[in-house]
């Protein structure tokens, strides 16, 4: 290596992130330069995703996961903690943590999605972060506490989160010029000031949106089925 007389190519990765409006140099990277890559890519993780889960599912994926009824058909859970666990195995500590900080962890995933641009974060990474929130609702309350946290299902996200990419990517298209070119315009709205618009947030959002559904799709196959096989008695 320090017999190479080329210029690295690194060094022209900082002016094509600000040519493309990003002053982080990887998501430039990621969702611009090499934006086809990461369509790629984000393609391969649902279809694997799909195929583990498939693994455990045997009815159909539409279904949804709805907390048990009382004998006069009104919903059990009316009360702030879920108490979808058999009573030896809650933590009412970790049920309240994980209820009260939900929230304020989604907030900071979608912080580092708007953020990706200019600092460290992105879609995959906000996408990761909103996961782990969903990770923490499931195993403090159980299938239903994981229901009551994520009620859009995961292939509707799965579905409109690659929608969001392909979108992106005929965009440019219809702009006329090549698929997957990130277009940016800078508007002055009124008592806001200047205002950043890409495509390539749109790109992000969809990344986003994916991932997340990827990780709920993970928590329904191989936690909440289960769950619901061990409760009723199946040894299939």
């Amino acid at each position: 290596m320090n017999a190479r007389q080329a210029t690295p190519v690194g060094t022209m990765m900082a002016p094509a992130a600000r040519e493309s409006g990003a002053t982080n140099v990887v998501s430039a990277i990621l969702v611009d330069i090499r934006a086809w890559d990461t369509m790629g890519e984000t393609s391969v993780l649902v279809v694997l995703t799909l195929g583990m889960t498939g693994l455990i599912f045997l009815r159909s994926r539409s279904y949804a996961l709805r907390a048990p009824r009382d004998r006069n058909g009104d919903d059990s859970r009316t009360y702030w903690l879920a108490a979808t666990l058999p009573p030896g195995q809650r933590a009412v500590i970790f049920e309240l943590v994980a209820r009260l900080t939900f929230h304020t962890v989604m907030v900071v995933s979608v912080f580092l999605l708007f953020t990706g641009h200019g600092a460290v974060g992105g879609g995959f990474a906000g996408g990761m972060v909103a996961g782990l929130a969903l990770v923490m609702r499931y195993l403090a309350g159980g299938r239903y506490e994981l229901a009551a946290a994520a009620p859009v299902t995961a292939g509707v996200l799965i579905g409109l989160g690659l929608l969001l990419c392909a979108v992106t990517a005929f965009w440019g298209l219809l702009a006329g010029s090549g698929p997957l070119d990130m277009l940016a315009a800078d508007p002055h709205v009124p008592l806001v000031g200047d205002l950043h618009l890409s495509t390539v947030l749109l790109f992000d959002v969809g990344v986003y949106v994916t991932v997340i559904g990827m990780v709920q799709d993970a928590l329904r196959g191989l936690g909440a089925e289960l769950d619901r096989r061990i409760d009723e008695g199946e040894d299939r």
